[in-house]
């Protein structure tokens, strides 16, 4: 069963770079912030085996955070952003504590936004906070309902990929 283990690994390897060339390519080709944060999470959910992806950012000092994108549609049923606590759930965690989370779903559910009627629990998540002047603006998340691991490969992948995002929100 080893074998195989390695084996995922260096062609998970692979796939993140391949998923890095399209971060770099949508940076290229902005047209827009809708449209960005839509194709990123999207590029997210594609390559990390993941099924959920969201942004949510918060205003300078604001007491609350706003789902801003995500990949399909869990909270944002009109399209309208939806407005939480930064005390709720693993995101509010990352933006007060300006530090990433990873939980592979060994230790329980990843509640990414609190206890929410109508919105499933996850067992795995990915949470990078978004830097913008030294202060976290935002959080970028993936999330599974299976349990899954959460290998160094993906941590990174998910760095840049937030990254990239403080980059386009430090020109908006």
């Amino acid at each position: 069963a080893m074998d195989n283990a390695s084996a995922c690994d260096n062609s998970s390897a692979g796939a993140y770079l391949a998923a890095l060339d399209k971060l770099a390519e949508l940076r290229r080709r902005y047209s827009g912030w809708k449209q960005y944060i839509a194709q990123l999470l999207n590029i997210l959910v594609e390559n990390s085996g993941f099924d959920y992806a969201v942004f949510a950012s918060r205003p300078e000092g604001s007491p609350q955070y706003i789902v801003e994108g995500e990949s399909s549609g869990l909270l944002l049923k009109d399209g309208k952003p939806v407005e939480l606590s930064v005390h709720s759930g693993l995101i509010g965690w990352v933006l007060r504590n300006e530090e990433p989370l990873y939980s592979d779903g060994k230790t329980g559910s990843a509640s990414l936004f609190g206890k929410m009627d109508g919105v499933p629990e996850f067992s795995s998540a990915v949470c990078i906070p978004v830097m913008l002047d030294k202060a976290a603006c935002g959080v970028l998340c993936l999330a599974s309902r299976e349990k899954k691991a959460v290998p160094e490969e993906l941590r990174a992948f998910m760095r840049l990929a937030a990254d990239d995002l403080g980059q386009i929100l430090e020109v908006l």
